[in-house]
Formats: C-alpha cells, structure tokens, sequence
C-alpha cells in the first residue's frame, strides 16, 4: 500500500520550489501551463521511490539538476507506506547527498545517511508492488500504451483469492504460493538462463568437463611428442654414422679432381700463347688493309669532286637566262597587286563610313522612344508614391482588422456565457439615483441598473449593503470578460480607431489604396518594360553618348578614306571621284556593294601575292643562285680532298702501302699454321669443366663434415627435448582419471538442471492457464468502466499477457491497433483504473495520469470524467494536465493550478 499525503521540490530542474498536499482519496488535478514543471513533479516523485543513490552520479540525477542554481537536488513526501506513516526526504548531490527518514508509527524511527535509504528501500519492498507502482502511471507521451497486466504480483494475488483451489493457486494463499514459485525460478536460474542457455553450476560443470578434456588432451599430445622425439634420435645417430663412412672417399675425389684440373690449365696456356701471336699477326694485316683501302678511296673521293664541280657549271650558264625572264614577269605582278590593295582598303573604309552613318541614326531613333518613355514613367513613379503614403498613413491592416474581429467576437461570447451562468441582479430606483457597487459609485440613468455576479458582489443602497453570493463560484468567466474587453481596448488603441465599424472604414480605404498602388505599379512596369525609372535615365545617358561617339567616329572613317587614296584615283561605283569631304553627300553605293568590292579586291591581292611568291621563291632566280651556292662548295671541298692527297702521298707512297699488306697477310698465314700444330699436338681439354669438377667434389667433403656438425646439434636439441617430456605417460593417466570424475559430475548436475527445467515449465504452464482465467473478473472489471465511458455494453478481448487486443461495440470488433489514437487512449486509462479498483485499497497505489485525453472528443472526456469520480471514491488519483477543461466535470475534484504549487500553496 502507497498513499501520497505531500510532495515538496526545492531545485529540481527549472522548479525551484513547489509543495502540494494531497487527501487521501479522490481526485486532484493539477493543472498549468505547459513547462510550468508538472511533469516534473512526477519524475522527482519516481526518483524518490527509486533505490538510487543521494551521492549518485547517474544521467537521470544529473537531469533533475537545477538550471538557475548550484543547489543540491532536493525532494521529499509524507507517505504512507505499508501501514508505516513517514517522511522521508532525499537530496542528491554529487559526492555530498544526504537522506533523512522520520517514521511517526506505528513505531517512532529516525535515521539519516545510508541507514535512512535502506530502510525506506526495505519498507518500500515489504508494502509495495512497484510493478503496480508502474503500470498505474500513464507519462506524458505514452497514453497511447496498453497495459499488459500479466506480473503484476499485487493483481495476481488479488485476482487468485477469487478462484477454487482447482484453478492451480489455493484460495487465499497467494502469498506462499508466489514464494514457491520464486523458488522454483531461483532453482532454474541455477542451471539455466531466461534464455535457454547454461547459467551458474551447470555451466560451471561443462566448463569443468571441457578443461578436464582439454587437459587429457593435451597430455596425451605430450607423450605422442616424447615417442616422436625417440624415434627422431635414432633417425640422427643412423645418418651421423653414414656421413662419417663416406668422408675418405669424398676427399681422394677431390685432391684427384684438383691434379687433373693443374694439368689442362697448362695446357691451355700453351695453346694461349700460339692464339696471342695469331692475333697479333691478324692486328697487323687488317692495320695494312685498312690503310690501302683508305688512300683507294681518297682517289676516288677527288676524282668525284672533280666529275661535280664541272656538272656544276655547266647548270649555272643554263639558269642565268631563264632567271633574266623571270625578274620582267615578277615586276608586273607587284604592280598589280598594289593596285588590289589600295582598291580594297578603299572599298572597306567607304563600307565602314555607310555603317557608321546607319546606326547613329538608329540610336537617334532610340534616344526619341527613351525619351518619351522616361517623361511618362516619371508621371507614373509619382503617384506611386502618393499612394503609398497613403496607405503607410493607414495602419488599419487586414491582419489587425481581423484581430479586432475575434477580439470583439470573444468579448461578446465571454459575455453570453457570464450572463448565462452569473446570478442577474436588476437595482430599480428613481432616475439619476445611485448605490454603490463594492465600493463604487454608480448611477441610475434610466431608474435601474443591472448586475452580474459571477462571485460575491456588495450592494450599497442608502444605510443598507446587499451581499450577493451565487451558489457556484464562477468568477472565472467574470474575469474571461474583463481579460476579452481589455485585449479589445488594447488593439483598438493601437490601431488607433474607436470602435471595430471606423477600423472596416479605414481597412477598406486601405484596401482600395493597395489596389490603386498595384494597379500603377503595373502601369508604370508596361511602360519601363521592366526597368526602373533610373535605369531609363541611364539608358538615356548612354544612347546620347553613343550619338556623341559616333559622329566623331564617322569624322575618323573619312580620314581614312583619304589617307588610303589620297590623290583620288581609285573608282568606285556609287562614290564620286575627288576629295572625300565633298563626294561624301552623293555616295549612292550600298555598305553590301562596297563590301562585296573590298572582298573581290581582298581575293584579288591573294591570288596576285601567291603567283608572286610562286614565281619569286620556286623560279629560275631562286634556283640559279642554289646551283651557284652548290658549285662554291662543290670546288672548295674539290681543293679540300686534293690538297689532303698530296700531303698523304709525300708521307708514304701508294707502292709502300701494298707492299705492306702483302708482308702482313704472309706473316698471318704462318701464325694460323703454328697454332693448328698445337691443337692438334694438345688435343681437346675443357678447363671449365675440370674446374667444376674439383669444385664439386671439394663442396661435397665440405658439406659432409658440415653436416655432421650439424646433425650432433640436433642430437643435442632432440636429447634436451626429450627429457623435458618425463612423465608424460603419468600424466595422461592421471588427466583421464580427472576427465572421468568431471564427466560424472556434469551428469549429475544436467540431471538436477533436467529436473529443474522440467518443474519450471509445469509452473510456468499453470500460471499462464491461470492467468487466462485471470481474464474473467479483469474483463468484468474493464467492462463494467466502459459501459460508463460509451453509454452502451462493449466487448473487450486480452491476450495472453492481459493486455487489451480488441473492442467490440455496436456490434463492430476492432483491434486495438485499428483503434484511433482517443480509443486507445481510452482503453489505456480504463485497463489501469480497472487494475486499481481491482487491487484494493490495502494494497493500493496512486493513478497518475500526466497530460491524458488529449486525443479524446468532449463527450468521451466528460464520461471519462464520470469514471474518474467514482474510482476516486476508495483510490487517490492525481491528474497533471496543460488543459484543464478536459477534467472539469469531475464533481468531486479538487483543482490546484501549478502556480500555486510553486509558490508553496498547493494544498486541497
């Protein structure tokens, strides 16, 4: 059992301080606006309950941390806990909390410290069922969440007392049997987890047999080495033995290799010496030849220059009368084509001139259209701007027009419900009279006055006060009119109007004008085509400059005309002969026909420049002075070659030459004689392979003394190793005895697990049955609260988890997640209050409902409401909500508003 009597906050999150006092029974509704901290008082409350910490450094204690000040998070309640009645407060603070707990009966306790927070824990886990605890709270965002009843213990227990003892727990011994079956669990737990999988001593016993395994395994890996170590020893001394048996031989091999290997190498040097003198002798005579082939061809080299030089000539005289012919011909092309280029040049200035001419006149044209279009658009820009102070001069918008609207329209809705619920009090008396109204004068302009109380109102008529007191207090919507005819005043006043009629006056000039403004805003956009009016000034500007331009430019054109033909003497159609100046005005010819000559000129001088080039740089005259370039260097290298022969022939002759070559062949022919002797005497020796020979059999003796070296190192290594592996045949006996005692202690244990296992689904088998026969009298529950909520009999279905999973009304069934969001709220609230109504009193808990109903229509919430108040009778329930109209047909509710609770004073 839990009953709230007081909740205090001091720094927790953005609540500084807040207090409210509870009744024991009924319903509270807390109500304010969003961020006013109600929720918080909900999550402050959860942690007090909470087995946490004063000195914890958790996320959600560092969440309740104050924003404003460094002050410790503090939150304490008067409760009523399992029949102790106590306060308990707890303040957290990270390294420095405290909790203080006064119990007043039955018997007096006070402790502070750890003491404290473990016996609240202790009085808390004795009287209260925090599964219960949970499901009767519905937080802020989760009213759409259907409870699943099934482990609440506290409803299990009190929904077993009401089935025979056939049902699988006896009548009225709910409480022992719940222990049992925790026993049960707790022997499962022992072997098995939730999940199925080895837990505690059956997982301790696998691990026991698999290491008991592991070791026999790798005993018996111990000895399998030893055995192969024994025979890897014998395999060593064997071969040690053959290795020092071949070593004598191996080294007779190698001194007879090496003897054999001395002699060839002796005689290749005889033979090496014939081979040097062969080759000296073969040096000598290709020398001569060399030298013979040389002065061969230095004659012929000067008897080819000579043959040259006199072709030479002879090609020169032949060119010298075609190159006369062909001056005469290039003189007359170059005439012509300056005669071409001047006409064109000519031609493309007078063309430039007729262009210039045209588009200063087209830019004329343009300066007359921007001129006009400017004068008009500055008309247009003015009124724009009247306009638009006119409409700056009105601040009678649509927006504030339609506020005074609803304004005014609240202000007479709040007087029809003030005058419909407040107590009329009609004052007659004579005309021009007066009484007082607590406390202020007013007059009787028509011989009567009437009131309207919507609280207690004091009438003073001469000596006497009236007191009138209505039998509901609803001064609330007193206060809703005066709020309504302050907020009409105020908007008023700032639109500077009387009343709502001047502001729709004003509002329509307003609009007209706006109209009026966009209509010449249109206008003026046709007239500048998009521009603005200075943009048309400055196109303006820049045509005007442009005409400046241009005429100076026509000037610069005719200049030019005259600089190409100064005297006059090109003829042009359609342009008069003689200076420009005076010939300008009778031009008759067309830019396209000035154009068209200047181009039949412009290709006239390129056919006329590539014949000049063709007959100046591939014609007799480039050609004559080639060959005479080609006959200078022809006789200079004739008289180059011819002096070099001389000085040759005067160091050596031509006779002592092929002497000398004759002498080097004989001495040749003699060398090569002698060396074929020698071979012949030798015969056929291959040093190469005599070396290779002695250096295999002297690699062999080598290898054979190092691997005897090496094989007694192994026999080193294998002895060592085998002695490191004594008693690796008891040990394998003794890891299979071991082996064997764990594989029968995991037998026993999987049996006791079995067992276990067994047992616990049983359990679990009836509990389930039994909590589908907990349905019956949690339907009869939930149905008997929702024939209130809908005003007609419904149908509701639970799962095997008793959660809600249908509803069946007016004959159509839908599943609670085809249900809208307010249905589902609905039942979320009827499940939790049927739980509570089910559980009792004696060992209750509050129903808080954090910002519910939000999704539900008004007839549903005031039925809703309906429900609420008879479940208060016997239960406390604490509704936190932004919106208070959704709990005010609660009759029997007590309303705090949150600002109260901040100030201290939320009391019921």
């Amino acid at each position: 059992m839990l009953t709230v009597h007081s909740l205090t906050l001091d720094h927790v999150a953005g609540v500084d301080h807040a207090h409210v006092e509870l009744p024991d029974t009924g319903v509270v509704v807390i109500h304010g606006p969003n961020e006013s901290g109600k929720s918080t008082l909900l999550t402050a409350f959860r942690l007090l309950l909470d087995d946490v910490g004063v000195s914890s450094r958790a996320a959600r204690v560092r969440a309740l941390k104050s924003v404003t000040v460094d002050e410790p998070t503090t939150v304490s309640a008067d409760l009523t806990v399992a029949g102790h009645r106590l306060t308990v407060l707890k303040s957290f603070n990270r390294g420095g909390g405290r909790c203080e707990l006064t119990v007043r009966s039955p018997r007096p306790e006070s402790l502070t410290g750890r003491r404290a927070e473990e016996r609240f824990a202790e009085l808390l886990a004795q009287g209260v069922d925090t599964g219960l605890t949970d499901a009767l709270v519905i937080e802020q965002g989760k009213g759409l969440d259907i409870l699943a009843a099934a482990g609440i213990r506290s409803l299990e227990q009190a929904l077993g007392a009401e089935v025979t003892s056939d049902d699988g727990i006896p009548a009225g011994d709910g409480g022992r049997a719940g222990e049992l079956i925790d026993r049960i669990g707790a022997e499962y737990a022992r072997y098995r987890t939730p999940g199925g999988r080895p837990a505690r001593e059956l997982s301790a016993a696998v691990t026991a047999f698999e290491d008991a395994g592991a070791a026999h395994t790798a005993a018996e890996e111990r000895r399998n080495r030893a055995r192969n170590l024994t025979v890897e020893l014998e395999r060593l001394n064997a071969e040690k033995a053959a290795v020092l048996t071949e070593e004598p031989t191996a080294v007779e091999e190698a001194t007879a290799a090496a003897q054999a290997l001395a002699e060839g190498k002796a005689a290749m040097s005889e033979l090496d010496r014939y081979s040097a003198a062969v080759t000296v002798a073969r040096g000598a005579r290709d020398l001569a030849a060399q030298r013979l082939a040389a002065r061969e061809a230095r004659v012929r080299d000067v008897r080819e220059a000579e043959e040259t030089v006199n072709a030479l000539a002879g090609r020169v005289d032949e060119l010298a009368g075609y190159a006369e012919e062909e001056k005469t011909a290039a003189d007359s092309l170059g005439a012509a084509l300056t005669a071409a280029r001047v006409r064109s040049r000519v031609a493309a200035a007078w063309a430039a001139w007729l262009k210039a001419v045209g588009v200063r006149e087209e830019i004329r044209t343009r300066i007359g259209e921007l001129a006009d279009r400017t004068t008009r658009a500055e008309e247009v820009a003015r009124r724009i701007r009247e306009i638009g102070e006119t409409v700056k001069d009105n601040p009678v918008t649509d927006t504030v027009l339609e506020n005074l609207r609803t304004a005014d329209a609240e202000l007479r809705q709040a007087v029809t419900v003030r005058d419909a619920v407040a107590t009329t009090v009609v004052v007659n008396g004579p005309k021009e009279g007066t009484v007082t109204v607590d406390g202020t004068s007013r007059s009787l302009p028509d011989g009567a006055v009437t009131l309207h109380a919507t609280g207690r109102r004091d009438i003073g008529v001469g000596d006497y006060t009236v007191s009138v007191i209505p039998a509901r207090d609803v001064h609330e919507v007193g206060e809703d009119v005066d709020r309504a005819e302050e907020e009409l005043s105020r908007l008023l006043a700032e639109a500077g109007v009387s009343d709502v009629a001047e502001a729709e006056d004003m509002a329509g000039r307003r609009r007209r004008a706006t109209e009026e403004h966009r209509e010449a805003s249109l206008r003026l956009a046709q007239v500048t085509g998009g521009m603005s009016v200075t943009d048309l000034r400055e196109a303006l500007a820049r045509e005007e400059l442009r005409e400046s331009e241009s005429t100076g430019g026509i000037d610069s054109l005719l200049a030019r005309v005259r600089d190409e033909d100064p005297d006059g003497t090109v003829t042009l159609p359609g342009v008069p002969d003689g200076d420009p100046e005076t010939a300008a005005p009778q031009v008759t010819a067309t830019v396209a026909g000035l154009e068209t000559v200047a181009e039949s000129s412009a290709k006239e001088v390129e056919d006329l420049r590539e014949e000049l080039d063709r007959v100046t740089r591939s014609g007799a005259g480039v050609r004559l002075e080639a060959a005479r370039a080609e006959l200078g260097r022809a006789r200079e290298n004739l008289r180059r070659l011819s002096e070099t022969l001389e000085v040759e022939r005067e160091q050596i002759g031509d006779t002592v030459l092929y002497k000398e070559a004759e002498d080097a062949g004989r001495d040749l022919t003699s060398a090569e004689e002698a060396l074929a002797l020698a071979k012949k005497r030798v015969g056929d020796v291959d040093t190469d392979t005599l070396a290779a020979l002695a250096d295999g059999a002297a690699a062999r003796v080598r290898r054979l003394r190092e691997r005897a070296g090496e094989i007694g190192h192994a026999v080193s290594r294998v002895t060592g190793a085998l002695g490191q592996h004594a008693g690796a045949a008891e040990a394998v006996e003794t890891t299979r005895a071991e082996l064997e005692r764990a594989r029968r202690r995991l037998r026993q244990v999987e049996r006791r697990a079995e067992a276990a296992a067994l047992l616990y689904q049983e359990v679990r088998k009836e509990l389930v049955a039994a909590r589908q026969r907990y349905q019956a009298p949690l339907r009869e529950a939930v149905e008997r609260l929702a024939r209130t909520l809908y005003g007609a009999p419904a149908g509701i279905d639970f799962g095997d988890d008793l959660g809600v999973t249908a509803r069946t009304l007016d004959g159509t069934t839908l599943d609670t997640g085809r249900l809208s969001g307010g249905a589902r709220e609905q039942l979320a609230v009827l499940t939790r209050l049927a739980v509570a109504d089910l559980v009792g009193g004696g060992n209750g808990v509050p129903v808080i409902i954090d910002d519910a109903l939000g999704f539900s229509d008004r007839g549903r919430a005031g039925r809703m409401n309906v429900v609420l108040d008879k479940l208060g009778k016997n239960h406390q329930i604490i509704v936190l909500t932004c919106d208070v109209n959704r709990f005010d047909s609660v009759p029997g509710a007590s309303f705090v508003p949150m600002e109260q609770v901040l100030q201290g004073k939320g009391i019921h």
